[in-house]
């Protein structure tokens, strides 16, 4: 396990921004504490730290690292831990960045890993390739048609060294057959797919075209078993980002995009359902422009585990 960032336990509260709303929010400096990663080399002695381990917060104790692992003691090195924590390096599946230093956000706040879901322009984009640990997009889809077209727009995202295809479905998003096509354009070559569906419609397009990663959850409506067995034999995966719309289903002009019959409920069932039938579920927290001082990603996996 790798145990990167100390943190203040007051830093982590849920304030998000979304691609459902992309409401921007300022961001507050960083203080000195969240900053410091350990050391790569050497051995560290944390003495009197919670640990986190992905499940659970251990009592107080010492923690011995050598490099990015536990290791035997050595008092070179010493940190007092006392009312802070440690965590594995964290994974925030679905966000979008605007510019190289929210990378450095990111890690004062324990997400060593991440999945950039989409830049606004090819200039964006450059801003973020050949960046460890960050995977990437480059421009979405939305109504590409024909071969030709679609063969093109699936060698052109992945020449620029994307990491997966971020199609957007919903409106102005491609027809289904179009989505049929793009997605076994890019498995073709090897690559994998990424598709927005936070509607019902949408996420039942999404999952007959066999797109590898569905990006949010339905709010309208409760997935049926057919569809949730589709997914299994598919091998397909979700990232509910749960946070952003409990967030935004609290702002009556956000919540007003799902319609009528949009809902947190349905997140939460459609949530619980997938899980019950073993559909990997990943935490992402769809924050979007400027990154959040108090980063949601734990809420996010505190929303994923109360709900199923």
């Amino acid at each position: 396990m790798k145990l990167r960032i100390l943190l203040n336990t007051s830093s982590l509260a849920p304030s998000v921004s979304a691609c459902f709303s992309h409401s921007q929010h300022a961001r507050r400096d960083v203080s000195p504490l969240q900053r410091r990663i350990l050391s790569p080399v050497g051995k560290t002695v944390i003495t009197n730290i919670s640990v986190f381990d992905g499940y659970e917060m251990t009592p107080s104790r010492t923690v011995i690292i050598e490099g990015e692992k536990n290791g035997s003691y050595d008092t070179r090195c010493q940190r007092h831990g006392t009312f802070h924590y440690l965590i594995p390096g964290l994974i925030d599946s679905h966000l979008h960045l605007n510019v190289p230093s929210h990378l450095e956000v990111l890690t004062s706040y324990g997400i060593t890993t991440a999945f950039q879901m989409s830049c606004h322009n090819d200039t964006q984009c450059a801003m973020f390739k050949g960046h460890p640990d960050l995977c990437d997009s480059s421009l979405q889809a939305y109504q590409p048609s024909g071969q030709a077209v679609i063969t093109q727009a699936v060698d052109y995202v992945f020449s620029n060294n994307s990491d997966y295809f971020k199609i957007t479905v919903e409106t102005n998003g491609p027809s289904p057959s179009s989505q049929a096509e793009l997605v076994p354009a890019a498995h073709d070559i090897g690559q994998q797919t990424m598709s927005h569906c936070a509607d019902m419609k949408s996420y039942l397009q999404t999952i007959e075209s066999g797109s590898n990663g569905l990006q949010h959850i339905p709010q309208n409506g409760i997935l049926n078993t057919s569809a949730i067995e589709q997914m299994l034999r598919q091998h397909q995966y979700t990232t509910p980002t749960m946070t952003v719309f409990e967030y935004d289903l609290s702002n009556t002009q956000a919540a007003a995009r799902l319609g009528a019959n949009g809902s947190f409920e349905y997140g939460r069932a459609n949530v619980a359902l997938l899980h019950s039938f073993g559909v990997p579920i990943l935490a992402g927290t769809d924050a979007a422009g400027t990154i959040t001082a108090r980063w949601p990603i734990l809420r996010a996996r505190w929303i994923l585990r109360r709900y199923g």
